[in-house]
């Protein structure tokens, strides 16, 4: 988030963020009592610490996070749902965000979320598309005081249907365009949309990569990670009896280079590209039967190879001793070894 960013495109970054990091904690019953709930759970503090928050949890990392942007937002319930979500006043108007709902529960060993795949269906909304139109309809709601969400700027506004990250840069939005209506083999543009809505392709060929049902989404094997001042795409497709994995970077330029491929049978592949603690990485597959899987982090040197060609710093150390290894190290080594 910068400050050549307006309200709207903060809450979009901010919404992208928290539905990439948290996860929905594994909730476990015994008969109708819960017996491993948490305050945590349930608060901004449990989605700092450790990223696993129910729907209050979102709701209030989102609150937070949004008032130190100055953007006002406040907390809707529902007592029908027993659910709870965000309010945001974006020009003057309040508008319905339920970052739970963008972010659905994958089926998995641990009851986590994929990184990287979350929607935008539930984003900046309508009580009228609450209550009549969305995917799951919302009932009970109680509303703050002096809180009406009657705008529909953006019920049908063009991030609806993008699963994945929106860009923000110099003012304009960058995004994965495809057709998600069918399964299998489908053209992929990355766009760029400016604040008037006008369009262009970042790519001169359309990229190629499988479309499959994940869960509850049919969605691209593919993916756009805005990350270190660039567009990290992957995407995934079959040729022949090979699988075809591949990153591309992408310059806000439009100059690209390909940052890496594997391909061949039983391949780890590059699926559901991500930010996770300031690394890039990936998640592969270790159990298709039971859709159990392992995240992935590229090495500093694999990201970042002009910064280590003459390092003295060894790229997978925490160099700068404050107990982490993650991007505030290659700062560090930036600056050590070529800024000085």
């Amino acid at each position: 988030v910068d400050n050549t960013m307006t309200d709207l495109q903060k809450a979009l970054v901010i919404h992208d963020y928290i539905c990439n990091t948290a996860s929905y904690p594994k909730l476990i019953y015994d008969g109708s009592t819960l017996t491993n709930d948490s305050p945590l759970f349930h608060s901004a503090y449990g989605f700092f610490s450790n990223a696993k928050v129910v729907c209050e949890g979102y709701t209030n990392a989102y609150t937070a996070i949004l008032k130190r942007l100055g953007i006002e937002a406040k907390m809707v319930s529902s007592s029908t749902m027993n659910h709870a979500w965000n309010v945001v006043k974006i020009n003057g108007n309040w508008y319905n965000a339920d970052l739970t709902f963008d972010d659905p529960v994958m089926d998995s060993d641990n009851y986590s979320s994929f990184y990287g795949i979350f929607n935008h269906t539930y984003f900046l909304k309508s009580n009228d598309y609450f209550t009549n139109s969305a995917p799951t309809k919302h009932t009970g709601i109680v509303y703050p005081e002096n809180v009406q969400c009657n705008d529909t700027s953006y019920d049908d506004y063009f991030w609806n249907n993008i699963i994945g990250y929106v860009g923000v840069h110099d003012g304009d939005y960058y995004y994965m365009d495809c057709n998600t209506s069918t399964q299998g083999l489908v053209d992929i543009d990355i766009l760029k949309r400016d604040l008037k809505g006008n369009t262009e392709r970042m790519n001169t060929d359309a990229y190629k990569a499988l479309c499959s049902k994940i869960g509850d989404i049919t969605r691209p094997n593919a993916q756009l990670v805005p990350y270190e001042g660039k567009l990290y795409f992957s995407c995934t497709r079959f040729s022949g009896s090979n699988i075809v994995s591949e990153i591309y970077v992408i310059n806000y330029d439009k100059t690209y280079y390909k940052f890496d491929q594997i391909s061949g049978s039983g391949i780890t592949v590059y699926f559901a590209l991500s930010i996770v603690n300031g690394d890039l990485g990936y998640l592969s597959y270790t159990d298709l039967t039971n859709n159990k899987f392992t995240y992935n982090v590229f090495s500093r040197s694999e990201r970042f190879p002009e910064l280590y060609k003459n390092s003295s710093y060894d790229a997978y150390v925490d160099v700068n001793n404050d107990g982490v290894i993650n991007a505030k190290d290659y700062a560090y080594i930036a600056h050590n070894d070529f800024l000085c």
